[in-house]
């Protein structure tokens, strides 16, 4: 009898998840980005040695936050019993972006296996990776795949076979927040550990109080913890009072941090790539700090064309109709004027 188990499929929108789960499962989606496009989790079936494997395509997020309907979908999927293994889908032509999922994923302690989707993209764009280090920093397998193409399924196949035979012996690491910042998740942690929440023992205390400090609203919403409001508060008070820190933003900012010392240390650019002009636009015209003085400068160029520029142009084309009315009558035969 094969053993049943529930694997999550998640990533950031566009980075081939749904792809992959076409390929593992067989079953046919719509792949593009549209509204109303995976902004429910979808499910597939499909066997693999000894086990019987569902395989949810959970909507495409860019963080846990649950600022978004595809990321209250996926939070609630994420956090319910039953899930043996995470499956997250990284876009490897842009690890620095898809990684940040990829540290909120990693405190759930599920098991997780990073698939570097797009693999075709990174290598036109020059990235390689050191595979080993990587997967230090995560405490997940990682497995090259080109989901449209059919690159790298098997090889995720294989791999997925090994991390299933080893659940119990995953080793996911934990982002440290610093003292202040770790005293805070400490103490909300206790307060939910101490009201023995059935439903969420799988998922480590820790984790929901972070999103207690980050003012999450699903899980403000979860009923077993609503109660832990005026403790929140305190703790966020004495981070604010005391230290100056903004819970929500500094943990951002420890992700990140994160994330850059990983990336300069395992991610390599093996050779000096030209950025193609659209690239160049784009940085320019999405900067922050350039973006509206560039526009109102292109507007003002835009209105002073038309009204200073334009007056002389038309004088000239009226000169000119009559300086060629003048010639045209200046041949004409005699007699003939009336026609003119």
């Amino acid at each position: 009898m094969q053993k049943k188990i529930r694997v999550a499929l998640a990533g950031n929108p566009n980075c081939g998840k749904t792809s992959i789960f076409n390929q593992l499962t067989g079953t046919r989606q719509h792949t593009g980005n549209y509204p109303g496009v995976t902004v429910e989790s979808k499910s597939g079936y499909f066997r693999l040695g000894g086990y019987e494997i569902e395989l949810i395509d959970l909507p495409g997020i860019y963080s846990l936050s649950s600022s978004s309907p595809e990321e209250a979908v996926a939070f609630e999927e994420l956090i319910a019993p039953g899930i043996d293994l995470i499956i997250n889908v990284i876009d490897s032509s842009l690890p620095r972006r898809s990684f940040y999922l990829t540290t909120q994923l990693a405190e759930l302690h599920i098991p997780m296996l990073l698939a570097f989707n797009m693999s075709d993209e990174a290598d036109k764009k020059g990235l390689t990776f050191k595979t080993p280090e990587l997967e230090k920093y995560f405490g997940a397998r990682i497995v090259r795949t080109m989901g449209t193409r059919e690159s790298g399924v098997s090889e995720l196949r294989e791999v997925l076979d090994q991390v299933l035979e080893h659940l119990d012996q995953h080793d996911m690491p934990m982002l440290h927040y610093g003292e202040d910042v770790n005293d805070a998740i400490a103490v909300l942690a206790a307060a939910i550990e101490e009201r023995r929440i059935e439903r969420l023992s799988h998922i480590p205390a820790r984790f929901f109080a972070i999103k207690l400090l980050e003012r999450d609203a699903s899980v403000g919403r979860i009923a077993e913890l609503q109660g832990l409001e005026e403790l929140v508060s305190e703790q966020i008070h004495h981070l604010n009072a005391r230290h100056a820190i903004n819970p929500e933003t500094f943990m951002a900012d420890c992700r990140y941090a994160l994330i850059s010392g990983a990336c300069r240390s395992t991610v390599l650019v093996s050779r000096e790539r030209r950025r193609e002009i659209s690239e160049r636009i784009d940085s320019v015209m999405t900067n922050k700090y350039v973006a509206l003085p560039l526009f109102l400068l292109i507007m003002y160029v835009t209105f002073w064309f038309t009204f200073t520029c334009a007056t002389p142009l038309m004088e000239g084309i009226e000169s000119a109709c009559v300086a060629l009315s003048n010639a045209i009558q200046a041949v004409w035969p005699q007699g003939r004027g009336q026609f003119l």
